[in-house]
């Protein structure tokens, strides 16, 4: 602990000393978005990508006193009421002891684990996710909306990162991710930055929409970043073997390019290009085909049975969970466990959570659906909203801070359209002349 405020202390100082708050912030809150998909890599016991959010803030806050503080979308807000509500809940009334003592836990290999999260760390990481995160972006574009751009391209390349990673020390070319998270998985999956191989997957489904954002735009630059990206994000998903994560990559990719009107024509063709590189595969190289649909377990995977026995052991804890607390679950420091978000959200919070977090997934797309005639990374964050609630019947990944950067750029963008809107001082997006005219990708001219 000491170490990483240490670290963070240093990497503030200079950055204050070498240029202006509101930039020194910017800069921090891009460190946030490249070091949250690796929720593996720790410094000094805490996450970079947490600790930067702070940082980020502050030096915000402190470069404009006189600002008032983004107004989040009601959408946001409500979710981090009722998770602030139950967090107290729990800690005035906690579960019973006993009950929490004999909940069956296990891991993937089916052995127990013991709880070590208590209630008050989940709920304050959680608010963080909801609330914090798209706070420092709301900042960060209301006071340079380049910073967007950098913030999208920052975070796609912390996911790509991990996924080149984990694709290297799978194939015994590197030994990176398990040096720097110490953790050594096993049945040939691999997690890369991540503290788990299937959070590594989760992080590049929602990556995958602002990569091919990325592609879509006029910038040279961005289009190599982007398909760099793509490819780092594939192979993520391939070394981490991930069912969910499979399906909902390749999900992700084709919504972004059907909503997305650049593409929508060339949709068709990208559908057939891929359908016809899979057969060929299958029938000129079939054990290539085979590799690879074992790799990420969709079919002759043996561990695959052993999987699915665990889920159903976790799942049922998960649901006797729910009976024992229907209204405001059994404490968030059960959010960790269960087989998928949507169980995950019952047994920890009840209905109240369960609720708010349908009203704050139903918010956040209809808000991007909204945007999308002003700004053109509307259309691949709704692509990545839809994706994440998808995936989210899969993956188990509640209170992660990087499954929520799509939500929190949406509900930032909403904040600062709206400030715009009242023409607030110190807002300077440009504003449309033509009711139909969208802002293109809010980079600088």
């Amino acid at each position: 602990m000491l170490v990483a405020i240490a670290v963070a202390a240093v990497v503030m100082v200079v950055l204050i000393a070498m240029t202006d708050l509101v930039t020194a912030g910017i800069a921090c809150a891009c460190i946030s978005a490249l070091t949250l998909p690796w929720n593996g890599f720790m410094l000094g016991g805490q996450r970079p990508g947490d600790e930067f959010i702070g940082i980020a803030l502050l030096l915000f806050v402190a470069g404009g006193l006189r600002q008032r503080i983004p107004n989040l979308p009601l959408w946001t807000t409500q979710l981090g009421v009722v998770i602030f509500l139950v967090g107290v809940l729990h800690q005035i009334i906690p579960t019973d002891a006993k009950y929490l003592a004999e909940r069956v836990v296990v891991a993937a290999n089916g052995a127990p684990i013991p709880e070590f999260e208590t209630n008050l760390f989940v709920t304050v990481k959680f608010i963080i996710a909801i609330i914090a995160l798209p706070l420092m972006i709301a900042y960060a574009i209301r006071q340079r909306p380049a910073s967007l751009r950098w913030l999208v391209i920052s975070n796609v390349v912390g996911a790509a990162t991990s996924g080149f990673i984990a694709f290297t020390d799978g194939q015994g070319l590197s030994t990176i991710g398990t040096k720097l998270t110490h953790k050594k998985w096993l049945l040939a999956r691999e997690g890369g930055l991540s503290n788990h191989p299937n959070f590594l997957a989760a992080g590049c489904v929602v990556a995958m929409p602002l990569a091919v954002w990325l592609i879509a735009n006029g910038r040279r630059r961005d289009r190599i970043i982007g398909s760099i990206c793509a490819i780092g994000l594939l192979l993520g998903v391939y070394a981490s073997g991930s069912r969910g994560g499979s399906v909902c990559i390749v999900f992700a990719g084709l919504t972004t390019l059907f909503i997305d009107p650049r593409f929508r024509r060339h949709l068709g063709t990208v559908v057939f290009g891929v359908v016809l590189l899979g057969a060929l595969t299958f029938v000129a190289a079939p054990r290539v085909g085979d590799s690879i649909l074992n790799a990420v377990r969709l079919t002759g995977n043996n561990h695959t049975a052993d999987s699915n026995s665990v889920r159903k052991i976790v799942a049922k804890q998960g649901i006797n969970d729910v009976k024992k607390s229907p209204i405001d679950g059994v404490g968030l420091q059960v959010a960790a466990d269960a087989t998928n978000v949507y169980i995950q959200e019952l047994a920890s919070g009840g209905l109240l959570l369960f609720l708010s977090m349908q009203v704050f997934t139903l918010g956040g797309l209809w808000a991007a659906f909204r945007l999308r005639s002003r700004y053109d990374i509307a259309e691949a964050l709704l692509a990545a909203l839809l994706a994440a609630a998808i995936l989210n019947y899969f993956e188990a990944d509640l209170t992660d801070r990087f499954f929520y950067v799509p939500a929190a750029i949406t509900a930032a963008l909403v904040a600062v359209e709206a400030e715009r809107e009242r023409n607030k001082p110190g807002i300077i997006l440009p504003r449309n002349p033509l009711d139909n005219e969208r802002v293109p990708v809010l980079l600088p001219r």
